[in-house]
């Protein structure tokens, strides 16, 4: 897991807001990276949540990371405000009003029994050609599943209307998010 300090997160978060005022001017952020540490300059997956008055308002990232944090950060900040295919693109008025988190994940790692599986804890992935699918952590204890719901959910996130999660292969990572 990637350790970040209080002032990275600080730092990562301030870089999210510059992101999304830059895209809704029609522009880029421009990225220092001696402005950032060696943690913000190292590759890991990471995913950005958007709520307004506590509604999801968009949610995306990448497992895996193909470029330093800071940039990715930036990336995935601007695809969950107004490339999230569930919600219309984000507008300035609701910039002031948006509640943001970032969530740095784990490297994932196969579940090899469902005993490994820590409700609240871990965030899962399935994958079950030509199916994919990705909850974080939090939301099987936001919605209040147990783990035959969250599976059966994740399959159904999946694009398996059946909930069949079976035969899939399983991988769960864990989150460090801020604020």
């Amino acid at each position: 897991m990637l350790k970040v300090s209080d002032q990275d997160k600080q730092l990562l978060l301030e870089l999210t807001q510059q992101a999304l005022r830059a895209k809704l001017q029609n522009s880029s952020v421009d990225i220092n990276h001696a402005t950032y540490s060696d943690a913000c300059r190292q590759v890991c997956g990471v995913f950005v949540t958007l709520r307004l008055a506590g509604n999801l308002r968009g949610c995306i990232g990448s497992v895996y990371g193909s470029k330093p944090l800071c940039e990715e950060l930036a990336e995935v900040a601007c695809k969950a405000a107004f490339a999230d295919p569930r919600f219309p693109p984000l507008t300035a008025q609701e910039m002031s009003r948006l509640d943001i988190k970032v969530s740095l994940l784990s490297q994932p790692r196969q579940v090899e029994s469902l005993d490994q599986i820590e409700l609240g804890r871990h965030g899962l992935i399935l994958r079950k050609p030509p199916f994919f699918g990705l909850f974080l952590p939090e939301v099987a204890r936001e919605q209040g599943w147990d783990l035959d719901n969250y599976l059966k959910e994740l399959a159904k996130k999946s694009g398996i209307e059946t909930g069949d999660w079976q035969g899939g292969e399983l991988y769960s990572f864990t989150t460090t998010s801020f604020p």
